[in-house]
């Protein structure tokens, strides 16, 4: 008697629709993307009008297609209230309270977060066997996602790091 499925013969379905059942209205995904400023925006743009998000992506489901242009975001409010500072570079300025977008490393003496905190590690790409083969070598512990910011009388800058993590600048 098997317990367990013969390797390649369990299949994972998910699908993107693009249309809401309940609103009968279109799908949208909206976010923010941070370029380097050695990239070409259209190079960009190409690419984002190819990509594909979840499984199955070979039958055709979860294609995203990019609607227009990308559009510069300047020194304007980013992720609700934080301001964009430049290259890789964001700011929580004072009077709070802010949001985090994303995870940021935790190095234990941070005052003023509330929040989660979490393991976060990954897979990274293997130079013999490709991507996700090889796993990192430790977790960062960070703060999750929506952890509250109250930074009373001081800004507080926020760098993207390596692999996407948040680590604060200064």
């Amino acid at each position: 008697m098997q317990l367990s499925a013969l390797d390649g013969a369990l299949h994972e379905s998910e699908f993107l629709s693009p249309v809401d059942p309940k609103e009968k209205k279109g799908v949208h995904f909206v976010g923010y993307l941070v370029i380097h400023e050695s990239l070409d925006t259209k190079l960009v743009e190409d690419t984002l009008r190819h990509c594909c998000a979840g499984a199955d992506r070979h039958y055709g489901w979860g294609d995203l297609q990019l609607r227009g242009k990308l559009r510069d975001a300047g020194g304007g409010p980013v992720f609700e209230t934080l301001r964009y500072a430049g290259g890789c570079e964001f700011m929580a300025p004072s009077g709070g309270p802010h949001y985090l977008p994303a995870h940021l490393a935790c190095d234990g003496a941070e005052s003023g977060f509330e929040g989660a905190l979490e393991a976060v590690s990954g897979r990274d790409w293997c130079k013999t066997d490709g991507p996700g083969r090889a796993s990192q070598p430790r977790a960062e512990l960070c703060w999750a996602p929506g952890t509250r910011v109250a930074n009373e009388g001081t800004d507080i800058r926020f760098e993207i790091g390596a692999k996407g993590l948040w680590t604060r600048v200064g």
